[in-house]
């Protein structure tokens, strides 16, 4: 507790702000106890039966290509991901966008609520990315927050989310990994993730833009048997570098 008040205090620190820190913190932790509840009461999401069932062949890939601390990262966003469902939107856009409002992105340095917490709003999602490239948009649903957050799944391989882990950190989001249960559009591949996470050897091996690309999709459908997806993730590679 002396941490977290010297982290997020200094001398000109009032009493009511120090209790409004304090507030946050507590709303924060009774916040990640109730996920961990919910974890548990899934059987299917602990660590080792997830990653060794539907998700295996993308643990082994991460695994492959990741340093160890970023491969860790990644293997939480897909465990969190268990903690939403999604849906197809297919509804009036220009109306539905309306009602989305303004987004605040306060997040005061917690890590997890920049992963949970929309970044930016659809409307601003939208800008960053011309309709002809977008295929499909999904509504994710949290189970025990009230943030929604929205994906752009675009025909180059790559999506965009409203929370912008892929942009921010480089690494596919719960959300993202949420979606793939879903539909056999939404295609995991090493060509999602910032190469600077990469283990060195990967890096600078002549063969990895042909080996990155190779997609991963855990709903068989028969559009994905017939036509799976060559990712390329040219619009996210511009995004990522216009953000730096």
């Amino acid at each position: 507790m002396n941490s977290i008040i010297a982290f997020d205090t200094n001398q000109s620190t009032g009493l009511c702000q120090l209790f409004n820190i304090l507030m946050g913190r507590c709303d924060l932790e009774a916040n990640n106890v109730l996920i961990n509840q919910q974890l548990q009461k899934q059987p299917n999401v602990s660590l080792s039966t997830v990653y060794n069932t539907i998700y295996k062949s993308i643990d082994e890939e991460i695994q492959n290509y990741l340093l160890p601390n970023m491969h860790n990262k990644v293997r939480i966003q897909i465990s969190k991901s268990f903690l939403y469902t999604a849906q197809q939107f297919d509804g009036n856009l220009e109306e539905y966008i309306n009602l989305q409002g303004e987004i605040d992105n306060t997040t005061e340095g917690y890590l997890e609520e920049m992963y949970k917490k929309p970044q930016i709003n659809l409307k601003t999602l939208l800008e960053y990315v011309e309709q002809q490239y977008i295929t499909s948009l999904w509504i994710i649903r949290p189970m025990v927050s009230n943030w929604n957050h929205h994906i752009l799944i675009l025909n180059d391989g790559s999506f965009l989310c409203t929370c912008f882990t892929i942009i921010n950190f480089g690494i596919p989001c719960r959300h993202f990994f949420c979606l793939m249960r879903y539909t056999s559009n939404a295609q995991f591949a090493m060509a999602l993730i910032n190469r600077r996470w990469f283990n060195d050897d990967k890096v600078f091996d002549s063969t990895i833009d042909t080996s990155i690309t190779k997609s991963i999709s855990i709903v068989q459908e028969e559009s994905y048997i017939d036509n799976p997806i060559t990712p390329k993730c040219q619009i996210l590679s511009t995004l990522r570098r216009q953000s730096h």
